[in-house]
């Protein structure tokens, strides 16, 4: 091959330094053009420091005298180490033929060149520019040296690898290079992309270099154009689009939003074809073109076609000629009825086309569910449950099953013929307690019933003693309850009637929880939890619905200002100030885990005797394991983690628990998770879910006033689930719908999507280990049979844990129709899919605004409240 080389070896930089006159003027001479082997060139260029032109130059190095070029050389002075360059060479396919140390390269700084060689020479100037930018494009800022196609190079001192027989074609170059933008300039890619063809004089058009192979582009119609070698140019014009940019072509790609949020594997759950051409399969052209044409409008879309391509092919656009490529990136996709050769699955996909699948909101990702007779369901949770009680070990029996299923029949039944068993029951409601117990006992079995004093309380009469027990609760002196109602018994003596003393008498008599010798205790899951029930061996627990969703939503916060006035008091020890100190050095949104000591009785007083300076529940705070920092409100939330490690046997039957919340909260613990077969309802759910619903968007949509719509245009008066602020008179609302029945049967309502602020789910992230550094952003997540876009987690187990909230409120709200049983329907509004729903995804509302659907959700999901 012809080549501009110098005839002068030079060994170190100094002397190549003082003849780069010398040089210069050697190269306008006809004899430095050389025709050389590459294994010549190497040599040449590589060990014995031989000056080089990349291009071909006849007369001189000025660009005049540009002839052609087939070599791109790029040099380090040590910016760039070479083992980096060398991982994006491999990570882009670019082959270079020989690496060398430059002449200039030392122990500190280690210099080094590298030359490709194109597949053909280029005649072009312009083309040949564009070329070298490209090349310089991937490592480093374009500069003057690639502009100038009359400069030459110095040669080296030491070849580093040579790969004689390494090509590079400029077209894969760019295609290259376009993939190196997507994956490192973020959301610039786009931008950046058009500058650097501003700068390489290419033009950019949906995302594209426009430089093609000849072969596989349609040149009709086009006369702004390079053609050289094999190779199209279409040249950039400021201020001007390429030609065949028409207006229709502009139409078609505004008209054509491209999707966002998917990956390699759910694009490949949504259709089976590319599942088949992603692994490996043997599909028609026609077929990948029908892939194509869908892949092109969804993000990411593109490389991950072409990637799969080219290991299939080995090159690039194998298997589409220009004018496809051409209707390709401008078009819309292609229904898969039309392709010339038939998908093998159309007759059982529903979708017309791959994107058509893809721009629906909400997917189920399954065609199929399979449902079993509700007596089959009812048979394997009877026997689930009595292997739980029949197990001989201290773990933790979870049984998932449906709402409505017969859950509480079946452990009432258990406690009745275990007669050699003692058993506890805790269930979420004071109301459901009461409800259990009766119906345990029309069985035969007595119960006692667990009472806090609040509600024997309430049953004086004395709403001055009621209000300073509450005022005494809020403030987190929730230990010394018997204290104030001893003092109060003592002070009002003379005005107690006989019923209210021996009330007194009755709560004042320090009675063990199982002082009656009862073969039940039917308690709630709050009162189970600070009594320590769940340690008494001698008893079989069953707690009925989600323990968790007790857990974790005992929170509770103070303001920096008590913290500082608790730092104040002499009598907080030094551990305790300790740990007060490291909590206001928290930054915003920063975990800590605490470890309190507890407070003695004499500590509790002198608090209780200062409670009015403080404005939350203090003591509370020493009980805590975990604090979160709110600086923009100025207060702490903190949670505490439960030590369930000596616990008796647990067995847990929820509709909404999950195994993984499970094993990370009760690590330590075995846990044995099982499912009951699911019965399809036989009521409906219909679903509409083209607005979000959150707090938020009620906030700016006019409150009340979005339920009044729903009401007049869908659902009339029947009974509503939905956000206590929107509903403050209901008994059951988001955060308190377990264990009701009173709506069984009945079509009722559930509006909005319940979900909590990110601080609730950094607290209880950090509660259980997990990575909470990561913020809310918009995904596409699968979850429940379901694809769909929701502000999450990128972490899996924060997305896990923060899915598991809003589907818990969700479910348990539409459970309460009992739709396993009764032919009714939920008219479910909100934006998460739920389980066996009619999908409605047209809109059904005139909002003020639609913020919350797309760019401001994250704002709007940030600023969420923990309050229901």
């Amino acid at each position: 091959m012809l080549i501009n080389i110098d005839s002068n070896k030079y060994k170190d930089m100094t002397l190549a330094s003082l003849h780069m006159g010398l040089i210069a003027d050697r190269f306008k001479k006809r004899q430095s053009i050389k025709d050389l082997t590459i294994k010549e060139i190497i040599e040449s260029v590589g060990n014995n420091g031989q000056a080089f032109c990349r291009a071909l130059l006849d007369g001189g190095t000025d660009e005049e005298n540009f002839v052609g070029q087939t070599l791109l050389v790029l040099e380090f002075d040590g910016d760039l180490k070479y083992r980096e360059f060398k991982e994006k060479c491999e990570k882009y396919s670019l082959s270079y033929a020989f690496t060398y140390k430059t002449l200039g390269s030392c122990a500190n700084q280690k210099g080094f060149g590298a030359v490709f060689l194109m597949d053909r020479w280029i005649k072009n100037p312009a083309l040949a520019k564009a070329a070298n930018i490209l090349l310089r494009a991937f490592f480093s800022p374009v500069g003057a040296e690639c502009l100038n196609l009359g400069g030459y190079f110095l040669g080296g001192k030491g070849i580093i690898e040579k790969k004689p027989y390494a090509k590079i074609n400029i077209v894969e170059l760019a295609r290259n290079l376009e993939i190196y933008y997507r994956e490192t300039k973020g959301r610039n890619n786009s931008k950046e992309l058009k500058r650097l063809g501003k700068k390489s004089g290419i033009c950019v058009k949906n995302g594209e270099l426009c430089i093609y192979n000849e072969n596989e582009f349609d040149l009709e119609g086009i006369e702004d154009k390079i053609n050289d070698n094999g190779i199209i140019m279409l040249p950039y014009s400021e201020g001007k689009a390429c030609e065949g940019d028409s207006a229709k072509e502009q139409k078609i790609r505004k008209d054509i939003p491209t999707l966002t949020g998917y990956n390699q594997e759910s694009l490949c759950k949504l259709c089976p074809l590319l599942n088949d051409f992603v692994n490996g399969e043997d599909i028609h052209y026609d077929q990948e073109f029908l892939l194509v044409t869908s892949l092109v409008h969804i993000k990411g879309g593109k490389k991950l076609f072409f990637d799969n391509l080219q290991k299939r092919t080995g090159k690039w656009n194998h298997t589409l000629n220009q004018n496809r490529k051409h209707n390709i990136l401008n078009g819309s996709p292609m229904y898969c009825e039309n392709s010339k050769t038939t998908c093998p699955y159309y007759n059982n996909c529903k979708g017309k086309s791959l994107y058509d699948k893809a721009s629906r909101k909400i997917r189920k990702l399954e065609n199929t569910e399979v449902f079993y007779e509700i007596d089959k369901c009812v048979s394997v949770l009877k026997k689930m449950l009595e292997e739980a009680v029949a197990a001989r070990n201290a773990d933790i029996h979870i049984i998932k099953a449906q709402t409505a299923l017969g859950k509480t029949e079946q452990y009432a039944e258990i406690v009745k013929n275990w007669i050699g068993k003692k058993f506890i029951i805790a269930v979420p409601t004071i109301k459901l307690q009461r409800e259990v117990a009766e119906r345990i006992e029309a069985k035969g079995v007595e119960c006692e019933i667990t009472e806090s004093m609040y509600t024997k309380i309430a049953q004086l009469g004395l709403p001055d003693l009621e209000e300073k027990l509450n005022k005494d609760f809020s403030k987190g002196f929730t230990k010394r309850g018997k204290k104030t109602i001893l003092e109060y018994k003592k002070e009002h003596m003379d005005e107690l009637s006989p019923r209210q003393l021996e009330i007194f008498n009755e709560i004042l008599k320090k009675r063990k929880i199982g002082y009656s010798g009862a073969r039940c205790i039917v308690t709630t899951h709050a009162l189970f939890l600070m009594k320590e029930l769940y340690k008494m061996q001698d008893y079989e627990i069953i707690i009925d619905e989600d323990l968790l969703m007790t857990l974790f939503h005992f929170t509770s916060s103070l303001p920096l200002s008590d913290i500082e006035k608790l730092l104040e008091l002499p009598f907080i020890d030094a551990d305790n100030r300790e740990q007060l100190e490291r909590i206001l050095e928290l930054d915003n949104e920063e975990t800590l885990q605490v470890n309190f000591t507890s407070l003695s009785e004499s500590v509790l007083e002198k608090l209780y005797e200062q409670r009015n300076e403080f404005t939350g529940p203090v003591p509370k705070l020493f009980d805590s394991t975990h604090v979160i920092m709110c600086k923009n409100k100025k207060e702490i939330v903190f949670i505490k983690k439960y030590d369930f490690g000596d616990c008796s046997k647990m067995t847990i039957l929820s509709a909404t628990a999950d195994r993984a919340l499970y094993e990370d909260y009760f690590s330590g613990k075995t846990i044995n998770f099982r499912e009951v077969y699911k019965a399809e309802y036989k009521g409906k759910v219909l679903q509409y879910t083209a607005h979000t619903l959150s707090r938020a968007f009620f906030n700016k949509n006019g409150g009340t006033d979005v339920l009044e719509e729903i009401k007049e245009k869908y659902i009339g008066d029947i009974p509503i689930i939905t956000f206590k602020m929107l509903a403050p008179d209901s008994e059951i609302h988001f955060g308190k719908t377990e264990g009701f029945n009173v709506y069984r049967g009945m079509d009722i309502a559930v509006i909005g999507t319940p979900h909590n602020s990110p601080v609730l789910y950094e607290l209880v992230g950090a509660m259980l280990g997990y990575d909470t550094s990561g913020s809310l952003h918009r995904y596409r997540v699968e979850r429940g049979g379901y694809s769909f876009p929701m502000m999450s987690y990128d972490d899996g187990k924060m997305r896990n844990m923060q899915l598991f909230f809003i589907e818990s409120e969700l479910e348990q709200a539409v459970g309460r129709a009992r739709l396993l049983r009764e032919n009714c329907t939920v008219y479910v509004f909100s934006n998460y899919p739920c389980q066996q729903a009619e999908i409605i995804e047209n809109p059904y509302l005139r909002v003020k605004t639609e913020a919350d659907t797309g760019k401001n959700e994250d704002e709007i999901i940030q600023n969420e409240t923990m309050e229901y």
